[in-house]
């Protein structure tokens, strides 16, 4: 979508945006999940509906989101990392056919 909304070329600038927004996704959806699996981990709640609902009730709808830069950071490092190495490595092995 962005290549053809944003008219960018399929190269290096274009894998760093989307690698950097697939990071930025993953943090959206996986912190919630992140922020209970580590209030678990303290063994303070009974179980996954008493953690999210004692936060929730405690904290706000915000607590779920503890930590996001951190972990926005290291998840859309890593995309960048992977994807612009996927896209570079891909070119070398499957090189694009040439048109006549």
């Amino acid at each position: 979508m962005i290549l053809q909304y944003f008219n960018m070329r399929d190269a290096m600038p274009l894998h760093f945006v989307c690698a950097t927004m697939a990071g930025f996704t993953a943090c959206i959806f996986g912190s919630p999940f992140d922020v209970t699996k580590t209030r678990m981990m303290a063994g303070k709640y009974s179980g996954v509906v008493d953690c999210v609902s004692t936060t929730f009730r405690s904290e706000g709808f915000g607590a779920f989101y503890k930590g996001f830069v951190p972990n926005f950071m290291r998840l859309a490092s890593w995309n960048i990392t992977m994807f612009i190495t996927y896209e570079q490595l891909k070119g070398y092995v499957f090189p694009p056919v040439k048109k006549e």
